[in-house]
């Protein structure tokens, strides 16, 4: 059963977008410092729940259970983590598709980036649609909420994307 309490040591905020140039982002994230970590392909689950957003992702990597509500501040969304399950047990997932209902699948290819506790992923959905998603994150209680949001605006103005680019929460709205 996913908890209803959030896991209070994290923090993490979102920035969005619809891009049509990955190839010319990724020169950009580069040129800026950061890190190709990988590509992979990753498959998400979505189930039923009252608060938030319970997925299971199956990835060429890794595997993870979440349950996480977001809530949009301005243009960026400040994620609440109830659960972060990385690799998870056959018995936990097994359980997870038992004794939830599924509501809907997004299949991607994701290109994983990374500058310190910044992290930027460039997805292109199955469909053919380009995203990109930044996030600052901190697990150690070492940035100030206002630091973690400004970290993202930082990455989205300096890869020159535009506002009007950027959407809300993800790419399955249930």
């Amino acid at each position: 059963m996913a908890r209803t309490n959030p896991i209070a040591t994290y923090k993490d905020y979102t920035l969005k977008a619809v891009i049509v140039a990955p190839e010319l982002l990724n020169s950009r994230l580069i040129a800026q410092g950061f890190k190709f970590i990988r590509e992979e392909n990753q498959h998400d689950f979505y189930f039923q729940v009252s608060k938030g957003k319970l997925k299971f992702r199956k990835g060429s990597h890794n595997n993870l259970i979440t349950h996480y509500e977001r809530i949009l501040l301005q243009r960026t969304e400040r994620t609440i983590v109830y659960r972060y399950d990385e690799n998870p047990t056959e018995e936990e997932i097994y359980e997870l598709f038992s004794k939830n209902k599924l509501i809907g699948e997004v299949k991607k290819k994701r290109k994983h980036y990374q500058l310190d506790n910044v992290f930027v992923h460039l997805d292109e959905l199955f469909n053919g649609e380009k995203f990109i998603e930044i996030e600052a994150k901190d697990f150690e209680n070492r940035y100030s909420e206002d630091q973690l949001k400004k970290q993202c605006h930082t990455v989205f103005e300096r890869l020159g994307l535009r506002k009007y680019d950027a959407i809300k929460t993800g790419y399955f709205n249930s």
